[in-house]
């Protein structure tokens, strides 16, 4: 049995999400201590007490004593991607762009047993999202998420997909998520949407990581989700929130 877990991704906020939650998870079954590994970069500009208030403990002191064995969990099944209960190492390191399990278990098995409170945001982020949440009437309304890496040719004929989605549910509203300025001018032609305005769309800036945080916490709020295919965003909000997800190809 490891004496530490240690959970690292450096990509996105929902593949972070995910791999912080999920090693969390493998660490507190096994009985390990848990540390994490939060890089600032191009793809997340902010720490991680930039956007939560849970503390982290992010020594990782122990990966660099050369007494201690690691073992490292990859993303690709040709390596090693599921924890086996009895693994013999000194250090398990969780590295990995999606949540991962002991050997068996699905995403589903997973998720029912994370610490949300992990990624609860910061006191003046959570004052935000409820002001916004009240406003919008979120929880009344279907989310859609549509991200800019996204085929742009597919942008106009999603919005109109899902436009008929919920314009057959008698009276209801929709909520928008994205990073993409030409989407969100499009939809707002449609009756009854609303999205949170944004003043940064860099990733790489704290601005902008706190309001991608604050999109995906009011997707996870609506009553259900429509969302991009493939997108760790989409998935995740419809974990934290409990809430059905439909998925849509863009490329279909």
């Amino acid at each position: 049995m490891p004496k530490y877990v240690i959970g690292c991704a450096n990509a996105g906020l929902c593949n972070r999400i995910g791999n912080l939650l999920s090693s969390e998870r493998i660490a507190r079954m096994m009985g390990a201590d848990f540390r994490y590994s939060w890089p600032v970069n191009e793809w997340c500009g902010c720490y991680y007490g930039d956007l939560f208030q849970w503390p982290l403990n992010e020594d990782l002191e122990p990966m660099w004593e050369t007494r201690n064995r690691i073992l490292t969990l990859h993303d690709t099944p040709d390596t090693f991607y599921e924890v086996d209960r009895d693994c013999d190492t000194d250090i398990l390191l969780v590295k990995s762009w999606a949540a991962r399990g002991f050997k068996g278990e699905s995403q589903d098995d997973i998720y029912r047993s994370v610490n949300w409170d992990l990624i609860r945001p910061r006191a003046d982020i959570e004052e935000q999202i409820e002001r916004l949440a009240l406003a919008y009437d979120i929880r009344n309304r279907i989310g859609v998420h549509i991200r800019s890496t996204d085929n742009p040719m597919r942008y106009q004929a999603s919005l109109e997909q899902v436009n008929s989605i919920f314009r057959k549910l008698d009276g209801e509203t929709l909520f928008l998520a994205t990073d993409c300025p030409g989407v969100e001018y499009r939809a707002m032609r449609f009756d009854g949407v609303v999205s949170f305005p944004k003043n940064s769309r860099d990733r790489a800036t704290v601005a902008g990581m706190r309001e991608s945080l604050i999109d995906l916490r009011l997707l996870s709020m609506t009553k259900r989700i429509v969302g991009t295919k493939w997108s760790t965003f989409t998935t995740m909000a419809g974990r934290w929130g409990g809430r059905p997800v439909d998925l849509w190809n863009p490329d279909a």
